[in-house]
């Protein structure tokens, strides 16, 4: 089951460097990597801006192992769950039913893992749900 933690935490990272490489031909990549990374940007922010902390796990978790310049970029605060802002970000930019299924068992994963409450995570969505609202009335 580790598996599945570590794999729903690292498909973001895949999937903005797939539309990324992607948007060099084709138009709809770059919408699609314009507002992904515009959910990252947002989610950081607000993580900064509330500075919630993250929630105690009742298990040991050990986290992946980075670099000490990548651990200067962490931002450990635990509101808004960033892959959960990815996961509902590539929802509303690209609805189908794939993407449904990404943002159901990445937003589970995320819950059962421990790394958020259930509140963090639909207020995440919710969160998406009106950034994508105020992004698309330019």
């Amino acid at each position: 089951m580790d598996f599945l933690d570590k794999f729903f935490s690292a498909l973001p990272l895949f999937l903005i460097s797939f539309y990324f490489l992607k948007a060099f031909t084709d138009l709809n990549s770059y919408k699609i990597v314009k507002f992904l990374l515009f959910g990252a940007v947002f989610s950081s922010l607000l993580k900064l801006l509330i500075r919630k902390k993250r929630r105690q796990k009742s298990f040991v978790f050990i986290p992946w192992q980075a670099s000490d310049k990548l651990r200067k970029l962490n931002i450990s605060y635990g509101f808004p769950s960033s892959h959960t802002v990815f996961y509902a970000s590539y929802f509303f930019i690209k609805p189908s039913c794939v993407t449904v299924i990404l943002l159901l068992l990445g937003t589970f994963f995320r819950i059962f893992y421990q790394h958020h409450t259930r509140y963090e995570v639909l207020c995440s969505i919710l969160v998406t749900a009106m950034l994508y609202k105020i992004y698309n009335l330019r």
